[in-house]
């Protein structure tokens, strides 16, 4: 008796699954061939074509890993072999979710900071002139967003 592996490995063969869905390998592989510290940061999110698009924890790490963008593309390539790819890009992704590290203080809460009464009062006194109340409201509402 033949095992489900064998039989899967065996339609899939026949099919062309295993090339197709070779390059999809990289997401098992990912954490290995980058290593821990940028495996923290960053993760490969979809595949379009030849390219792998890497999303990653923001703007600083997409920067540093843009500058060694060749030395990780070789290093999955190494492992990749055939399946491999020609190019990267970065991205940061919202989606992007990293456990906090426990050891580490959590930053507080920036609260936005609210007007003074003064400037409340002068904000009152330039947009009393307006006769429709919604467009009033519109304007206290722009001004305390941009000075709030």
């Amino acid at each position: 008796m033949r095992s489900l592996a064998d039989v899967l490995g065996e339609v899939s063969a026949s099919r062309g699954w295993e090339r197709r869905f070779a390059p999809y390998r990289v997401f098992a592989i990912w954490d290995g061939v980058v290593g821990k510290e940028f495996a923290e940061v960053a993760r490969p999110i979809e595949i379009h074509g030849r390219d792998l698009m890497v999303g990653v924890i923001d703007q600083v790490w997409l920067n540093q890993l843009s500058f060694m963008k060749e030395d990780l593309l070789r290093r999955i390539n190494r492992v990749m072999g055939d399946d491999g790819f020609s190019g990267l890009r970065f991205v940061v992704n919202a989606d992007f979710s990293v456990a906090p590290d426990p050891g580490l203080p959590r930053p507080e809460k920036v609260r936005p900071s609210q007007p003074d009464k003064k400037s409340l009062q002068r904000l009152d006194n330039l947009i009393i002139s307006i006769d429709d109340d919604r467009v009033r409201e519109v304007m206290r509402k722009v001004w305390l967003r941009i000075n709030g």
